[in-house]
């Protein structure tokens, strides 16, 4: 089994292990050089909410490393917020 490891600041953790958070800041340069800005977001969130679906939640982008589902997925003048439920195991 395969652990991976990545800086975390839980600031909030309902009962049921959910975590709110923010998946992709505005404004922001990533490493690529790229800059998201407000209103990225809407067309393809509201794809998924039409389908009955999420985009995948990865580890580092890796299509080989989901790391837990996608809840819900909401732009706010922040960027694209969300709550989450990771994949935990006990193995």
């Amino acid at each position: 089994m395969e652990i991976a490891g990545f800086p975390l600041e839980i600031k909030n953790l309902s009962e049921g292990g959910e975590i709110v958070g923010l998946a992709a800041a505005f404004g922001n340069v990533d490493h690529g050089g790229d800059i998201i800005i407000k209103g990225a977001f809407g067309a393809s969130l509201a794809q998924h909410k039409a389908a009955g679906t999420s985009p995948a939640m990865l580890l580092h982008h890796d299509m080989q490393r989901p790391i837990g589902r996608w809840t819900e997925l909401t732009e706010t003048d922040e960027g694209c917020t969300h709550p989450v439920s990771p994949a935990l195991s006990g193995g």
